[in-house]
């Protein structure tokens, strides 16, 4: 277990990934939030900061190296339509969405030469108890199954 807003917790499990040999990287935590910039504490938008961006940085650079000098492993960063649009009373969590799809697609560049990929993907979006009922999202009712958007390894 691993609370993402500690920092000592983030590095204690990218040393456990290191030890393990970790080849593999998914972002996939989030702190869901919505509200008016306004209404938000300082302490709400640290930890949507801390666990939405900055840990899923910290994983990648930590594991990064380690990948590089074997020439293979992966990392896949969880964004949400969030990172593409946004949408009403989500304006921090937005921000870290596109702050994500930004890192994973520049990290994405900066690893293109190596032997490993770098990818992210966009789910759908699907209500969730963080989600706010004013949110505007398209409704997938009906439309069959959906997979997430993912960026071909080149």
């Amino acid at each position: 277990m691993c609370d993402l807003s500690k920092r000592k917790q983030v590095a204690r499990l990218a040393d456990e990934a290191l030890a393990a040999g970790a080849s593999l990287l998914v972002a996939n935590a989030a702190h869901p939030a919505s509200g008016l910039l306004v209404d938000l504490t300082q302490q709400q938008i640290d930890l949507m900061l801390e666990v939405n961006l900055r840990a899923p940085i910290a994983l990648a650079r930590s594991l990064a190296p380690a990948m590089i000098e074997r020439g293979s492993g992966h990392m896949v960063f969880i964004s949400s339509l969030a990172g593409k649009a946004a949408s009403p009373s989500s304006s921090v969590y937005s921000a870290t969405k596109f702050g994500l799809r930004g890192f994973a697609l520049g990290l994405r560049e900066d690893l293109r030469a190596m032997v490993w990929g770098c990818q992210r993907s966009s789910p759908a979006s699907f209500a969730t108890p963080g989600c706010s009922p004013t949110r505007r999202w398209a409704s997938l009712e009906g439309s069959g199954p959906r997979r997430p958007r993912t960026w071909p390894q080149r």
